[in-house]
C-alpha cells in the first residue's frame, strides 16, 4: 500500500485527475486519510467540481467533522499532490456503513 500511495499523484496526473477515478481512490484511501475511528462513521460518496460529499452517521459527527475539515482537506490534497478538493460537504445518512460494505464488495476480486 505504501508504494501505491507514493505513485498515486503521478498516476492520477496521467489520467487528468478524472473525477470518477479520484472518487474511487478517495473511497479506498479514506481510512488511511482520516483514521479508523472517523472512517467508521463516515464515507466519501461523491467528488464533483472540487467538492467532496461525505456521509456521516449523525449530527454530532457532522459537527466534529466540520471542525476537522481544514486538516482533512490538507491530507486529501497532499495525497493527490494537487488541490483536488476545495470543500467538503457533510451529510447525515444513517446507513453509512452499509454503503461502505457495498463499495468494498464491488471492488473485491
Amino acid at each position: 500500500m505504501e508504494e501505491l500511495i507514493h505513485i498515486l499523484p503521478h498516476a492520477l496526473r496521467m489520467v487528468g485527475y478524472e473525477e470518477s477515478v479520484c472518487e474511487r481512490v478517495l473511497q479506498g484511501a479514506w481510512a488511511r486519510l482520516v483514521g479508523d475511528l472517523l472512517a467508521a462513521h463516515t464515507f466519501p460518496v461523491r467528488l464533483h467540481k472540487r467538492r467532496l460529499i461525505v456521509l456521516t452517521t449523525d449530527r454530532t459527527w457532522k459537527a466534529q467533522l466540520e471542525k476537522l475539515s481544514p486538516d482533512i482537506l490538507a491530507r486529501i490534497n497532499r495525497l493527490f499532490g494537487t488541490e483536488l478538493v476545495e470543500t467538503i460537504e457533510y451529510r447525515v445518512k444513517r446507513d453509512v456503513l452499509s454503503r461502505r460494505q457495498k463499495t468494498d464488495a464491488s471492488s473485491a476480486p
